[in-house]
């Protein structure tokens, strides 16, 4: 500005003097004052300017009309001429084609379209913001801007758009179909596993292309995420190449399929995959112990505040003890023992109901549990259901055929002592391991595994069918399979006991190299070559020798050379002898 004042001033000071009559301008004074201002213009358009290469294209256009061609022409040679970018890097699609002066050379930004240097990118983005940021509130917004189908280049010193040096032919395919795939400057046919959405994409059972029968495969879970045109094609060619020939040739296995996740459309490689990795998880802040995944989730989830109790009121027993995620987490349900919250015992229900109750339930029976009655559930300090968990039971002096919990007890109890043998005669195998006094006591007879004296096992039978009667029809008690059992015997201790010398299966037989048990050392013999005995009896033999023969007593006993002994077993009358025998057990 203060240089067009000075042209300004110099060129109004020559018109006055040649009104005022200067010698050098009286008789062409009109004339002398239009060149004086022609030439102070020309003067400083000579002058280096401080406006854009363009500007000086439009200041060549007013001193020569005719030109206008040529002095873009020549501002091109300019740009050209000078390299503004080193490499690709140094290129940008930019949002800013010009550089404003002035107001009037705004305009609204749209997508980025352009393709220049970073620098210069950057220096028309901040003449913009100078000159048009007040000029463009009256801008509509700009739309969605779709990301450009290929990366700038630098090329001879410059930066431009490679596709626009190519010749691209169309593809050969309906123009409905035709796609630019990102990076590509020419169109092509758009690819039959592509995906636009997620309408476009399911799980498949064929996972490949089936040309001939060699090709053919067991059909499993759908766990190929493909484009339903793709799916469709494949299960096709698997029909045409398949046969039911086939199929009894080669016998595939039924499969067991866990629900699978949604399948999606990965907008950014347009293809059909597993929903949840496209699916960023959230960090939790709870440990990885209690975090849980929900059934067709994808990300896991802090154990809900319905897992912690305030009262009892909110604890019970459940049939179901865990979640289940997959049919790989499938478990036989047995008896209401497991202690939680009610509104995790219903969660973890509708998941077992939903993933196990069918096929997996067909697959593989369970079974019938025999069920104590449910013991007592309380919340405890920390707001966890548990009751009995926390509970530190006593321990007990009673052998454990004597020892039962009773209903709404954490603990087991011993149960009176039945009344001692005197003799052998006394003593019988019993089902009945203890009295009854209530219902709460009631258990399920089993095999006769416990020895007692028949008057006492009669009066646990009558006591068992007075208050269990009506029980057992609730709890469906098993019919066992029993093993005959040994003699039974009335030890030094008044108990009815198994005899020690009678077998109930071959592994409680041996043969021992002492067939007799010494009271004294004038009873001490030579080890023989084995007789068949139970185990039990041998050791006790064994000890009674290493009692009243290790003295010397056996120091002239000679080794007997003793053949390959034939095996042991325990036969029908529960003895030990040689050879094998059938043994087949009572029902």
């Amino acid at each position: 500005m203060p240089r067009l004042a000075l042209t300004l001033v110099a060129a109004l000071t020559a018109t006055a003097l040649a009104a005022c009559g200067d010698s050098g301008s009286t008789s062409n004074g009109a004339v002398d004052s239009t060149t004086a201002l022609d030439t102070a213009v020309e003067a400083d358009t000579t002058e280096p300017s401080d406006t854009t290469a363009p500007d000086d294209a439009d200041a060549g256009d007013t001193t020569a009309p005719g030109d206008a061609a040529d002095a873009a022409d020549t501002a091109d040679t300019a740009d050209t001429s000078a390299p503004t970018c080193a490499g690709d890097s140094d290129c940008t699609w930019c949002q800013y084609p010009t550089a404003p002066v002035f107001e009037s050379d705004c305009y609204c930004l749209n997508c980025a379209q352009t393709v220049l240097d970073t620098t210069t990118c950057e220096a028309n983005a901040a003449a913009w913001a100078d000159v048009c940021s007040a000029w463009a509130t009256s801008c509509p917004l700009a739309g969605f801007c779709p990301p450009p189908d290929n990366d700038p280049a630098c090329m001879g010193g410059h930066c431009e758009d490679p596709c626009a040096l190519v010749d691209c032919a169309a593809p050969d395919c309906p123009a409905s179909e035709w796609v630019r795939e990102p990076g590509q400057c020419c169109q092509t046919c758009r690819d039959p596993a592509a995906c636009d959405e997620n309408g476009d994409c399911g799980w498949c059972v064929y996972d490949k292309p089936v040309e001939t029968q060699s090709d053919c495969y067991c059909r499993a879970c759908p766990t190929a995420a493909l484009a339903t045109d793709v799916c469709s094609d494949y299960a096709a060619q698997w029909a045409a190449n398949c046969p039911d020939g086939w199929d009894e040739a080669s016998p595939c296995p039924v499969p067991r399929c866990a629900v699978p996740h949604d399948v999606a459309c990965d907008p950014a490689e347009g293809s059909c995959v597993d929903a949840c990795s496209l699916v960023t998880c959230p960090e939790l802040a709870c440990a990885p112990a209690d975090r849980i995944l929900d059934p067709g989730a994808c990300c896991p989830r802090c154990r809900p505040t319905e897992d912690s109790c305030d009262d009892a009121g909110d604890c019970q027993r459940c049939l179901y003890e865990k979640p289940v995620l997959s049919v790989a987490d499938c478990y036989c349900t047995l008896c209401t023992s497991h202690a939680t919250t009610k509104a995790q015992c219903t969660l973890w229900g509708q998941q077992w109901q939903a993933t196990c109750a069918g096929t997996w339930r067909e697959q593989n029976p369970c079974p019938v549990a025999i069920c104590l009655p449910p013991a007592p559930v309380d919340c405890g300090t920390d707001g966890t259901c548990g009751g009995c968990d926390d509970v530190v039971c006593p321990e007990l002096d009673c052998p454990a055929s004597r020892r039962f919990t009773p209903e709404g007890a954490c603990c087991e109890t011993c149960a009176p002592a039945p009344e001692p043998c005197s003799d052998e005669a006394a003593c019988s195998w019993c089902a009945y391991p203890r009295g009854v006094a209530s219902e709460a006591e009631c258990y399920c007879p089993v095999c006769p595994t416990y020895g007692v004296t028949a008057a006492q096992c009669s009066q646990w039978q009558s006591e068992w069918a007075t208050h269990c009667t009506a029980w057992e029809e609730q709890h469906s008690c098993p019919v066992a399979l029993c093993l005959p059992r040994p003699p039974i015997a009335c030890d030094e201790g008044g108990a009815c006991v198994a005899d020690p010398s009678a077998c109930t299966r071959d592994d409680d037989c041996t043969r021992c190299q002492y067939a007799t048990a010494p009271t004294s050392s004038a009873e001490c013999q030579c080890p023989g070559c084995g007789t068949p005995m139970t185990s039990a009896t041998c050791e006790a033999n064994t000890a009674a020798v290493a009692t009243y023969c290790s003295n010397g007593e056996l120091d002239d006993c000679l080794p007997t050379p003793c053949p390959a002994p034939p095996p042991v077993s325990c036969n029908s009358a529960h003895a030990c002898v040689d050879g094998r025998v059938e043994f087949t057990p009572e029902r």
